[in-house]
């Protein structure tokens, strides 16, 4: 009898293990070979505001951790450790890393600003830091940095020497990589926050800043100067700034009231159409081959794949739901897999066909058409001015000088098609390089009784 019941007893627990195992097994198979959903890949019931997949030979992720500072990742998103020896922590022991931005050219070094100041001495609980160790170690970015809210970051994504930018609340500083020095850029406008910061891929010169409730900034001259870009814009808040590596005058802008494209360098801006006007956008990712094919995450909405230049929009909620994105990024090795930073850890998507991510260049819209010749005449544009709530009231009066840039040519690529499609080809110039003159004090300025960023009477074109 006792040996018929453990007969029976085996046959029950090898049935309840087949059916199990099959189970258990189909997360992990659905992270090697899901496709056309989003897979959950770690850090679950975390809000992760940023993720970031450096290029390199060496797979290595990034993820910046609300109130649990930096994790990174060496096998695809298995396993995420963090990595956060020498980041200051607040009393409740939260590390209160604010911005997150990794060297193109070298994966291991990644800087890091603190928003918190929760210690009775602020010098150590907010600044910039830096790893060249990939996050083993950190270390303060000397006394300039010290004690500042950092509320954005922006590293040159380029092959020449490493320029960076981090506004924090006491101004913009920004520093060439190889230098311990930080020159304050002319930005009066402490007051205002900065949600967003780009460098122009092809021109360190060229810099833009969305703020919180003013629009969008920018400069031309390495900061000597700064104008209104507003001109087409209805929402003010700027939470993300897209600038297409390949063809850098095509732009896009993450709103609280959908996605704007510009075509001529920020000058002036289209609000698109679909199924992302009127949401809040929190992130823009442009495909690095096809300048046609953008993501967008969405608040409450997940993400969105538009492959018109922002025409037409479809929906990537497989998996996800309508879970909050924060963060997108390709992965630069592969680029038929989008990875999300959202309020529910991190997400990975692949897409089904290949041919997808053909680089097309198919939509008129997207498209760049290059001048023969530059213009450098300034007209007036900017007709959409923020209410007087909102107008920031120039200090001085001055006379933008805009260096022309190399005109553009045009390269005849061959494509799949039978006729060969044009191909925005931007040059470089070696002399577009922000250089730190050592005059300047690397002491912050206190700011001025009505600090707002000056307007220039004319607005140029920013190439």
């Amino acid at each position: 009898m006792y040996l018929l019941w453990g007969k029976k007893a085996a046959q029950v627990v090898l049935a309840v293990c087949c059916f199990a195992l099959p189970i258990f097994f189909i997360p992990l198979a659905a992270h090697e070979s899901g496709t056309d959903l989003w897979v959950r890949a770690g850090l679950s019931k975390s809000i992760v505001k940023k993720v970031l997949i450096p290029g390199g030979t060496v797979p290595v992720q990034y993820a910046l951790v609300a109130d649990r500072g930096v994790y990174h990742s060496t096998d695809n998103g298995i396993t995420w450790l963090a990595m956060n020896n020498g980041l200051p922590s607040d009393s409740w022991g939260n590390i209160e890393v604010q911005a997150i931005a990794v060297d193109g050219n070298n994966p291991s070094v990644v800087y890091v600003g603190m928003g918190g100041t929760g210690s009775r001495n602020s010098a150590f609980s907010a600044g910039l830091y830096l790893t060249d160790d990939g996050g083993a170690t950190w270390l303060g970015l000397g006394k300039d940095m010290a004690g500042k809210e950092v509320q954005a970051i922006a590293v040159m994504p380029a092959d020449t020497a490493r320029v960076v930018c981090v506004a924090t609340g006491e101004g913009i500083y920004c520093n060439t990589g190889e230098s311990k020095q930080w020159l304050r850029l002319d930005w009066r406008g402490v007051e205002v926050r900065i949600l967003s910061l780009a460098i122009g891929p092809d021109d360190s010169r060229v810099i833009y800043v969305g703020t919180q409730g003013y629009g969008l900034y920018g400069t031309v001259d390495g900061g000597t100067s700064w104008m209104e870009m507003n001109q087409g814009l209805d929402d003010f808040a700027i939470y993300d700034i897209a600038i297409s590596m390949t063809e850098p005058r095509l732009m896009y802008l993450a709103t609280n009231g959908g996605v704007y494209k510009s075509t001529d360098a920020g000058s002036t801006w289209t609000k698109l159409n679909g199924a992302t006007k009127g949401r809040r956008i929190n992130t823009i990712a442009i495909h690095p081959e096809n300048v046609d094919i953008l993501y967008a995450g969405l608040q409450h909405g997940a993400a969105y794949c538009s492959m018109d230049g922002g025409q037409q929009w479809m929906p990537l909620r497989r998996g996800l739901g309508n879970v909050t994105v924060l963060s997108l990024a390709l992965d630069p090795r592969n680029t038929s897999i989008l990875w999300a930073g959202t309020t529910d850890g991190i997400w990975r998507y692949v897409f089904e066909t290949p041919a997808f991510l053909t680089p097309s260049h198919t939509s008129a819209t997207a498209s760049v058409t290059p001048r023969s010749e530059p213009t450098h005449t300034a007209t007036p544009q900017l007709t959409a001015t923020p209410s007087p709530a909102r107008s920031l009231t120039p200090l001085a009066t001055s006379t933008l000088t805009v260096t022309p840039l190399p005109s553009p040519t045009v390269t005849q690529i061959p494509s799949p098609s039978p006729s060969p499609t044009a191909t925005y080809t931007p040059r470089r110039s070696p002399t577009h390089t922000l250089t730190l003159t050592p005059t300047f004090t690397m002491t912050a300025a206190p700011p001025s009784p009505t600090p707002v960023p000056p307007v220039p009477r004319e607005t140029p074109v920013i190439r």
